[in-house]
C-alpha cells in the first residue's frame, strides 16, 4: 500500500480513537443523580457557567493558568492537575498507551482506584480545540450524540479537507487532491443508503488509482 495512504489511514484511526476516549470519559464521570438535581436547579435559577478549563502544554504544574471558561456539565467529577500528575507519575513515558493527533494518551489510576486514560494535549492540538469544545457544549445542553460521520460530512461540504488531516503528518508527503478523493470515497462508504455505497473491490481499485497518480 502506498506510504501516504498508510499514513492517512493511521491518522484517521488515531482521530477516531481520541473521540472515543473523550466520549467514554464524559459518560463515565457523569453522575445521573447530580444531573437530575442540576436540572431541578435550572428550573429556578439561570444557569451559571463557572466550570473552568485548564489550558497548558507545559509540564511544570506551577505554570498552569486558567485562560478561558468552558460550559461543560458542572455535575461532572473534577480532577485536580496534582492528582493527574500523581496518577500518571508526572506523565511518565512508561505509562504511554497511545499517540494521536491531539497528543499522548497515558494510563492512570486515580485516588478512587478508578483506571482512566488521560490525554495530554500537544501544542498543535489547540488548532481544533474550539470546534471540539463547541461539540461538547452541544452534547451537554441538547443531549445530542456527537457523530463523527456527520462532522466529516459537514467539513467535506465546506471543502475543509486539510483541516481533518492529522497535524503531525508532514504536508510535504501529502497531495491535497488525493486527500480530497480519500474523504469523498469515505463519505460514499458511510452513506446511510446502502445502495449508494460502492463495493469494496471498486473502492480498492479507486484507491490504487489515486496512489499511482
Amino acid at each position: 500500500m502506498d506510504p501516504p495512504l498508510q499514513a492517512f489511514l493511521a491518522a484517521a484511526a488515531s482521530f477516531i480513537t481520541v473521540i472515543l476516549i473523550f466520549t467514554a470519559l464524559y459518560i463515565f464521570f457523569r453522575d445521573p443523580n447530580k444531573r437530575r438535581r442540576t436540572e431541578q436547579t435550572r428550573n429556578h435559577h439561570p444557569r451559571t457557567r463557572n466550570t473552568r478549563t485548564v489550558v497548558s502544554t507545559n509540564t511544570d504544574l506551577s505554570s498552569i493558568t486558567v485562560t478561558e471558561s468552558a460550559t461543560f456539565d458542572p455535575s461532572l467529577s473534577r480532577i485536580s492537575m496534582r492528582e493527574l500528575a500523581d496518577a500518571t507519575r508526572d506523565f511518565s513515558p512508561e505509562l504511554i498507551i497511545g499517540d494521536g493527533s491531539f497528543g499522548m494518551v497515558y494510563k492512570a489510576k486515580l485516588n478512587s482506584g478508578v483506571s482512566v486514560a488521560v490525554k495530554k494535549l500537544s501544542a498543535d492540538a489547540f488548532q481544533g480545540f474550539r470546534e471540539y469544545r463547541a461539540e461538547m457544549e452541544t452534547l451537554d445542553e441538547d443531549g445530542h450524540e456527537i457523530r463523527l460521520v456527520n462532522w466529516v460530512s459537514s467539513m467535506v461540504e465546506q471543502e475543509r479537507y486539510m483541516e481533518m488531516v492529522d497535524v503531525n503528518l508532514s504536508k510535504d508527503d501529502l497531495k491535497e487532491s488525493a486527500i480530497v478523493e480519500y474523504f469523498k470515497i469515505a463519505m460514499m462508504c458511510a452513506n446511510e443508503n446502502y445502495h449508494v455505497r460502492p463495493p469494496m473491490n471498486d473502492v480498492v481499485e479507486i484507491l490504487n488509482g489515486i496512489s499511482t497518480c
